[in-house]
């Protein structure tokens, strides 16, 4: 469905004016789906990306500063996410024995099952984006990445 018809609005002020709001519109449209994945199995999405970051690292351990800078959200406070994922037994903890004042930062055995158990559902919304031909998804993937310059 066109974006004019999704929100309603029948004239922008120019092009470039309706693409940004059709990549914002868009962009939460796809996140909200994700979203309810991650509720379904007691995560946020910001919770999902650090199990995501980790199991990349995996086995290594990652100090929260790195993994913050790799995030799709840098905004996030990355001290309640490591301890709301401490709490679920996903993530390990351990003081770095190079430098006393850093934390290591692993996903645990629970950490990697809970992304094993959401797999499924989330291969099933990337069904929908399949539709697009490998060689559009990469033309959109490089559009977008002109949008951070």
């Amino acid at each position: 469905m066109r974006i004019e018809d999704q929100i309603k609005q029948s004239q922008f002020e120019d092009a470039y004016h309706k693409m940004v709001v059709n990549v914002m519109f868009t962009a939460r449209f796809i996140e909200l789906k994700f979203e309810r994945i991650f509720k379904k199995h007691g995560l946020t999405s910001q919770q999902y990306n650090v199990l995501r970051i980790l199991r990349g690292q995996y086995p290594k351990p990652i100090c929260a500063g790195d993994v913050l800078s790799r995030m799709l959200d840098q905004s996030s406070n990355i001290t309640r996410l490591m301890e709301k994922l401490l709490q679920k037994g996903l993530v390990e903890r351990k003081i770095n024995e190079l430098n006393r004042r850093m934390h290591d930062i692993s996903i645990t055995p629970n950490g990697l099952a809970v992304l094993e158990k959401i797999a499924p559902d989330f291969n099933e919304v990337m069904i929908d984006y399949r539709k697009i031909a490998p060689e559009q998804a990469e033309i959109v993937s490089d559009l977008l990445d002109q949008f951070r310059g």
